[in-house]
């Protein structure tokens, strides 16, 4: 009779565990709205053919619910071997698939030329307030890393 209880209580034990760790895991999915927010991003950037000399932004991005970057509320101040400039923010869009995927991209105007950042792989975290992505500027040679925190 007490082996019988002991098993019956193991097994409520291990149902409400399993309970646990699913809607745990259930939790961890993203949505877009998780993106969402202000972002503060910190990023190194190289050109690899060696033309232009390495360079570290520091961005505020405001991002709206469906992934807009909301330029007027966006800036970056940049600095490269020549010194520090600012770096405007001109639009883009940050996709969050449901596995806390990161893409989209990024449009800048920086010393009188515009160009675009693609987001080639990130991630968003699962507190949902911290992201690392990998990226490059189209029709450069510029590859990146950044992160970000909201």
């Amino acid at each position: 009779m007490c082996i019988h209880n002991i098993r019956k209580t193991m097994c409520v034990i291990i149902g409400l565990m399993l309970g646990v760790i699913s809607s745990t895991a259930t939790q961890a999915a993203c949505v877009q709205s998780d993106f969402a927010g202000t972002w503060y991003t910190y990023t190194m950037s190289v050109d690899t053919t060696g033309v232009i000399s390495p360079q570290v932004d520091r961005c505020k991005f405001k991002v709206n619910s469906s992934g807009s970057i909301v330029a007027s509320k966006s800036s970056c101040k940049s600095r490269n071997s020549s010194g520090t400039f600012v770096t405007d923010v001109t639009g883009g869009n940050v996709k969050v698939s449901s596995k806390c995927k990161l893409s989209g991209s990024v449009d800048f105007f920086a010393l009188g030329v515009p160009f675009t950042n693609v987001l080639e792989d990130g991630r968003l975290s699962k507190d949902k307030i911290t992201s690392s992505m990998i990226g490059y500027t189209l029709g450069t040679g510029i590859i990146m890393h950044a992160t970000a925190v909201k």
